[in-house]
């Protein structure tokens, strides 16, 4: 439906042409209600503000459904939009579900009214007043926070030359750099030159060719099960990367305990058969959650142990082959899992308690890791 919509527009998605109106309608009905109180023989205010009541209603229920579509078209964002885009989300299903409650009840007291019970009304509408003044506020923050997204980090804008030529931020990224680098400047250094830990928890490994066993090293297997069903291949004539062979299933941990965070892996698949994917918040219980992909062209996100999974969101892709990237984040109630730039998975629960990240690996054959980027999302 919502491609059918796009097609009368140059729009990149409905989000921006259906916005304004619940911003202006709602605000407006709040005007006209006062009013109305203020001025009693001017029963016109009193029509017109349940009838923009209403019509509010209906507009913040359109806007935020555009909202959803057009957050999961984004794809991949920078750490640095994740968490406000969950953010603006979060308030903007508050601020919904409050704008619904008190049209339905300004609603509902305008058919009560009559001549006899209008004195008793007006007393019961002042509570209504309240409760749409505080909607209000909630509708004006939740727009500074959507405004923020656009017009400072560029969420959803595409800037060209006049050559035509894409400019630096990728379209809906707000990011300058690209997803899974760590900016030169940032920069650390690490005995074998492949890992890069920041003081603020940022880490990104990317294993050169001379790049020792990573095993113990890097990758700290969560179990015996884990240390048993991967071994490490020294790469072959100066190739880059980590090369695995894995025969199992494999949790293998990187970094300290986080909360919110994203995490970007790059793989390269030769003679693999399985599910690969990324893991986040494990803790010492086994819970976890995590991101995988299969060579049979499935997609899941899910969070729980080893006997006891909560699928929170499956999807169909096309099969892994060669070279992929697998990006996944949690920020707030928000998981995400995204391929090759594209969000393929979205749902929603309580934000889990820190935890580490890591790779998940389940079939058998080689994997080469190419690089590993996982970054704390902090507003």
């Amino acid at each position: 439906m919502s491609q059918f919509l796009l097609s009368f527009t140059s729009l990149p998605n409905l989000h921006p042409a259906v916005v304004h109106f619940p911003i202006v309608l709602f605000p407006l009905a709040l005007l006209l209600d006062v009013l109305s109180l203020a001025i009693p023989s001017r029963r016109e205010y009193e029509r017109f503000a349940v009838c923009f009541y209403g019509a509010a209603a209906l507009a913040a229920a359109g806007t935020y459904w555009a909202g959803r579509v057009a957050a999961d078209s984004l794809g991949t964002v920078s750490p640095l939009v994740e968490p406000r885009l969950a953010l603006h989300s979060d308030w903007a299903l508050y601020t919904l579900w409050s704008i619904l409650l008190v049209a339905s009840a300004r609603v509902t007291l305008a058919v009560l009214v009559t001549r006899r019970r209008r004195a008793l009304l007006v007393s019961m509408r002042l509570p209504v007043l309240l409760a749409a003044a505080l909607t209000a506020g909630a509708l004006g923050w939740t727009a500074d926070v959507g405004g923020g997204l656009v017009y400072k980090l560029g969420v959803g804008v595409t800037v060209e030359r006049q050559d035509s030529v894409t400019m630096a931020t990728e379209p809906g990224t707000g990011a300058s750099s690209t997803p899974g680098e760590v900016e030169p400047d940032k920069m650390g250094s690490s005995p074998d030159n492949d890992l890069v830990v920041l003081e603020s928890g940022e880490l990104q490994w990317t294993p050169g060719a001379e790049a020792a066993d990573p095993m113990g090293r890097v990758l700290a297997p969560a179990d015996k099960g884990s240390e048993k069903a991967v071994t490490w291949l020294p790469s072959p004539g100066g190739e880059g990367g980590a090369t695995l062979v894995v025969d199992g299933r494999a949790l293998l941990l990187l970094g300290d305990p986080l909360g919110d965070v994203s995490v970007v892996l790059d793989l390269e698949l030769s003679d693999f058969s399985g599910s690969v994917g990324i893991l986040h918040h494990y803790a010492e219980t086994g819970t976890r959650g995590w991101f995988s992909a299969s060579t049979d062209g499935d997609a899941l996100l899910a969070y729980g142990t080893e006997n006891s999974v909560d699928e929170i969101s499956r999807a169909r892709i096309k099969a892994l082959n060669g070279r992929v990237r697998i990006a996944a984040s949690s920020a707030g109630r928000h998981l995400k899992g995204m391929l090759d730039g594209q969000l393929v998975a979205h749902g929603h629960r309580a934000a889990p308690p820190d935890g580490r990240c890591g790779i998940l690996l389940h079939g058998k054959g080689r994997v080469r890791i190419i690089s590993f980027h996982l970054t704390p999302l902090t507003l």
